[in-house]
């Protein structure tokens, strides 16, 4: 029996089907890593609106010493948005803010629309509670989004 050595043709043949599935995987792998990192980067940019939306809240709070409209309409939408980008704790947490809100804004309307003069004194108080509130909220806000706004290991 004798032994024909193979034409490099022929290894190209075996080989080169190996080679090109190879290549094709690396560039499927590197598609693969560019849609993850799009797609962390579009989820902090959204989270990102919302500690932008949550900070401009407590800004205008604090610096209006009330719960105005604007303050209102910055607070929103940011815990319905929220259930699809945060964890429950987090948006729940921020339903919270948004259910303080609405309270204070209640008891400055019945501030400034008092049945009785008992009325004002009462609410006032239940207003410096909430504005209060809201202070001690506005300093733990980072610590709140952190965990979503750090890339961390790219």
């Amino acid at each position: 029996m004798t032994f024909e050595p193979v034409h490099w043709t022929e290894w190209l043949k075996a080989v080169g089907p190996a080679v090109i599935a190879a290549f094709v995987a690396y560039v499927a792998y590197q598609q693969w890593q560019t849609n993850k990192a799009t797609l962390r980067e579009k989820l902090f940019d959204r989270r990102l609106k919302l500690f932008e939306s949550t900070q401009e809240f407590f800004g205008e709070v604090i610096a209006a010493g009330r719960v105005n409209d604007k303050a209102l309409s910055a607070i929103w939408n940011v815990p319905l948005d929220a259930r699809f980008l945060f964890d429950q704790k987090l948006a729940n947490h921020l339903q919270d803010i948004k259910k303080h809100a609405l309270a204070a804004k209640r008891f400055r309307t019945r501030i400034d629309h008092p049945k009785n003069e008992d009325d004002i004194e009462k609410n006032s108080d239940l207003e410096d509670a909430e504005l209060t509130w809201f202070v001690k909220e506005s300093t733990s806000l980072h610590s709140h989004f952190e965990p979503y706004l750090r890339f961390g290991k790219f």
